[in-house]
């Protein structure tokens, strides 16, 4: 079985996706990656708080078609970071809706 995924993207220019990962895992600098073919990249992180502890991999995609079919099953959280600031800041967001319905 496939290491759980939270996959991560941006939708905001100048906002890439490694910025989400620094702040999730409180680190100035990322930790070292691993690349898949389709070009998106896997940072080991270990959840570990009083409730529970688990190894997932932050997965950063710049689009949709690194999302492959191997990514998709081992997703269980998704995060998409959108700039709420600008009138058309959703309307980036919507192209990763057939993702999400599948």
């Amino acid at each position: 079985m496939a290491v759980p995924c939270t996959l991560i993207t941006s939708c905001a220019a100048g906002f890439p996706g490694e910025e989400l990962v620094k702040r999730i895992t409180g680190e100035e600098e990322l930790p070292e990656h691993m690349a898949a073919e389709s070009g998106a990249r896997f940072y080991p992180w270990m959840i570990d708080n009083k409730y529970y502890s688990a190894a997932i991999h932050l997965c950063v995609v710049a689009n949709m078609f690194q999302v492959t079919a191997e990514i998709a099953e081992s997703i269980q959280a998704f995060l998409i970071y959108f700039d709420s600031t600008a009138i058309s800041g959703l309307d980036a967001v919507s192209q990763w809706l057939p993702l999400i319905e599948d």
